[in-house]
C-alpha cells in the first residue's frame, strides 16, 4: 500500500517514539504560532536537531505554522520561516493567507501544505489551493469518501486525518472555545468545551463530544481514492500512545491493509471516548459517550530505545587558573565565553568548603544537562558563598549562550521591509466608530426588504443565499446588493451555488463575497462570464495586512476584520495606527 504514514510530536519523547515505530513522516511546531499551544512544542536548538536525525532515516519534518497570526506576530512568523528554510524543513502546514504570501516572496523552496484549518471540501477549494501555491491539502475531516474520491482529478497530494480527536465544529469555522472559554481555538487556544456536560431539556449530557476518529480498517479505500497519507493526531498524547497508535497503522500498511480483530481491538484500547469513523461514510452517530476508561491506558509504558540525550546541547564548562587568576570557559553548540571569576578570599573558620564544589552545584542547577565540567584548578577551601557567586555568574553566562542559540535568525532588511506595516498604504481608509451602513440578510427575507422603503444609512445589503437566489435583483433598485457564498461547501454543492451566481450575474448582479476557498474558485469561473466587484467575507479569518494586501492584490475590494479580532487589531487593520 503505497501511502504515507504521518505522525504527531508535541515534545522530543513523542517524535522519538513516531521513528522507532516507523512513522514516514513527522508533523510539529515551533514553541510558538501553532495549533497546540500547550504542547511543549520545539524550540530552534531543538527543532534543527531533530529534523537532521530525521532526514538521516529518510523521514520528512512538516513543521506547523496552521494559525491565524495577529499583525504583531508577523514578524516572528517571517522569523520561524526563515529558520525552516535555512534547516530544510520538508513543508510548513499553513492557514493563514498571509503566512502563504510571506512563503512565496521570501522562501520559495520551503513547500506550502494547506492545513485542515483551511476548509478545502470540494473540487472547487482544491482548485484554489494549487492555484494558491499549495503542494498538498490537508482535507476537512468532515468529508465522506464519495467526496473524496472526486478530487482525484486535482494535481495536489491529498492529505487526510485517521486517528485520533475529532472537532465538532466545521474544521476552521469553529468559535465556541473563544466565545465560551476566552481561547481561540483557530489560535492553538482551545479550551474543548465540546467536551463538557450541557444542559438540555432538563438533562446533562455531552451533546457536542465527538466520538474519536478510527479509520483503520478503511486505509485501502482511503489509498484508492488518491489519498497520499494520512495522519495521526495527537500532538498532545503521550509517547506510549504515540508509539503503540503508529505502530498498529504501521502493521495495516506493511500488510496492504489486511488488518484484524485484535489491531482495532488494541486501538481502542489507547482512546479514552468512543471510535467511530468520523464523516467517513455519513455525518450520524458522531458524539458519544467522553470516557471509556476501563482499557484506556493500562498498557505498560512503552521502552524508548533511542537515547534522547542524543539530541541535548553540546556544551562543555572549563574551570582554568592562569598566574593566579581564575576563569570560567563555557562552551555551547560552537559559541563560546570566557569570564574571569574573582579570587577566593581566605576561608572563614565555620564551614569551609572545596572549590571544586563549583562543578557538582552546577551540575545540579544549570537548565540544561552540560557534557562536561571540568575544574583545571588546585583543590582549595573557600567560603560556600564564594562558590554560590561563582556559580551564578557561570549559569548566567551559560543560559545567554543558550538563548543566543535559540534565537530565531534576523531577517535582511529586504525581508523586513516586506512584512513592516506600511503606514503609508492607502488602501486601509475605513474609520471605526462610523455609523454602519451594511447589513447581511439571508435569502429567504429578500422578499421582505424589497417590498419596504429602503432603510437610513443603509447603502448595501449582503445577502447570505446557497442555491436559490431568485428575486435578488428587487433589491437593486434601493442597495447595492453583494451575494455572499457560503463558508462551507461540499461536493459537487459548488457547482449549483456556481450557476445560481452565473444567474445572477446574467441579470445583472455583479457583486460577490468569498468565505472560503471554494468560493474563491467560484468567483474566479465567473469571472470568465464578466467584471465582478469582489469581497472578503467573515469567514476568510483576515487578520492581518499581508493577508489583507494578498486579497487586494487579488482584486478584492474589502476584507471583514477576523471575527475573533481585538480592538487594537482591527485598528491596525484598518490603517489606524495609535
Amino acid at each position: 500500500m503505497n501511502i504515507e504514514l504521518m505522525s504527531p510530536a508535541g515534545n522530543l519523547l513523542s517524535f522519538i517514539a513516531a521513528f522507532e515505530a516507523g512513522t514516514n513522516s513527522i508533523y510539529l511546531g515551533y514553541k510558538k504560532l501553532n495549533a497546540r499551544r500547550p504542547a511543549d512544542n520545539f524550540d530552534r536548538i531543538l527543532l534543527t536537531k531533530v529534523t537532521e536525525f530525521a532526514h538521516s532515516h529518510n523521514i520528512k519534518i512538516y513543521l506547523a505554522l496552521n494559525i491565524d497570526i495577529k499583525p504583531g506576530e508577523i514578524s516572528e512568523a517571517a522569523r520561524i520561516l526563515k529558520l525552516a528554510d535555512e534547516i530544510k524543513i520538508d513543508a510548513v502546514i499553513v492557514k493563514d493567507i498571509g503566512v502563504l504570501e510571506i512563503v512565496r516572496r521570501l522562501f520559495p523552496g520551503l513547500e506550502l501544505h494547506a492545513s485542515t484549518q483551511t476548509a478545502v471540501t470540494s473540487v472547487y477549494g482544491a482548485e484554489a489551493a494549487v492555484g494558491l501555491g499549495f503542494k498538498r491539502i490537508v482535507l476537512a475531516r468532515e468529508m465522506e469518501i464519495g467526496e473524496i474520491n472526486q478530487l482525484k482529478a486535482v494535481p495536489v497530494d491529498k492529505e487526510i486525518f485517521a486517528e485520533g480527536s475529532m472537532c465538532f465544529s466545521v474544521s476552521g469555522r469553529c468559535l465556541m472555545s473563544s466565545w465560551v472559554g476566552g481561547r481561540s481555538g483557530n489560535r492553538g487556544g482551545c479550551t474543548a468545551p465540546c467536551r463538557l456536560s450541557w444542559g438540555s431539556g432538563g438533562g446533562n449530557g455531552t451533546f457536542f463530544s465527538m466520538k474519536d476518529l478510527l479509520l483503520a480498517p478503511k486505509l485501502k479505500e482511503i489509498c484508492d481514492a488518491g489519498v497520499s497519507a494520512v495522519k495521526i493526531e495527537g500532538r498532545l498524547k503521550s509517547s506510549s500512545w504515540i508509539h503503540t497508535i503508529v505502530s498498529i497503522y504501521r502493521k495495516i500498511i506493511d500488510s496492504h491493509g489486511e488488518l484484524n480483530s485484535t489491531l482495532i481491538e488494541d486501538l481502542k484500547k489507547f482512546s479514552a471516548r468512543e471510535t467511530g469513523i468520523g464523516h467517513y461514510s455519513s455525518h450520524s452517530q458522531l458524539t458519544g459517550r467522553n470516557e471509556e476508561w476501563s482499557e484506556y491506558g493500562k498498557k505498560a509504558a512503552v521502552i524508548l530505545k533511542t537515547n534522547p540525550e542524543q539530541f541535548n546541547i553540546k556544551s562543555e564548562i572549563t574551570i582554568n587558573e592562569r598566574n593566579g587568576k581564575y576563569f570560567a570557559d563555557v562552551k555551547c553548540e560552537g559559541l563560546s565565553r570566557e569570564i574571569a571569576l574573582s579570587s577566593p578570599p581566605p576561608p572563614k573558620k565555620a564551614k569551609p568548603v572545596s572549590i571544586n564544589e563549583i562543578a557538582d552545584t552546577l551540575a545540579g542547577e544549570l537548565p540544561i544537562k552540560t557534557e562536561s565540567i571540568n575544574m583545571n584548578i588546585p583543590d582549595l577551601m573557600v567560603n560556600g558563598s564564594y562558590i554560590r557567586k561563582a556559580v551564578d555568574e557561570i549559569s548566567g553566562v551559560y543560559k545567554g549562550l543558550i538563548k543566543k542559540l535559540n534565537d530565531l535568525p534576523e531577517l535582511t532588511k529586504e525581508e523586513a521591509e516586506f512584512v513592516a506595516y506600511k503606514t503609508s498604504n492607502k488602501i486601509r481608509t475605513i474609520t471605526l466608530d462610523m455609523m454602519p451602513d451594511k447589513i447581511i440578510i439571508h435569502h429567504e427575507n429578500v422578499a421582505d426588504f424589497a417590498s419596504k422603503p429602503s432603510i437610513k444609512h443603509v447603502k448595501t445589503i449582503v445577502v447570505e443565499a446557497e442555491r436559490d437566489l431568485s428575486g435578488i435583483e428587487k433589491l437593486s433598485d434601493k442597495y447595492n446588493v453583494i451575494v455572499s457564498i457560503p463558508p462551507v461547501l461540499f461536493g459537487r454543492e459548488p457547482d449549483a451555488v456556481f450557476e445560481s451566481c452565473l444567474s445572477v450575474l446574467k441579470n445583472g448582479i455583479s457583486a460577490f463575497e468569498i468565505n472560503s476557498l471554494d468560493g474563491l474558485e467560484i468567483v474566479k469561473k465567473l469571472e470568465t462570464y464578466g467584471v465582478l466587484k469582489k469581497y472578503c467575507g467573515v469567514w476568510m479569518n483576515v487578520l492581518n495586512h499581508i493577508t489583507a494586501d494578498k486579497f487586494y492584490e487579488l482584486g478584492f475590494e474589502s476584507i471583514y476584520a477576523d471575527i475573533e479580532a481585538d480592538k487594537n487589531e482591527v485598528k491596525t487593520l484598518a490603517g489606524i495606527i495609535d
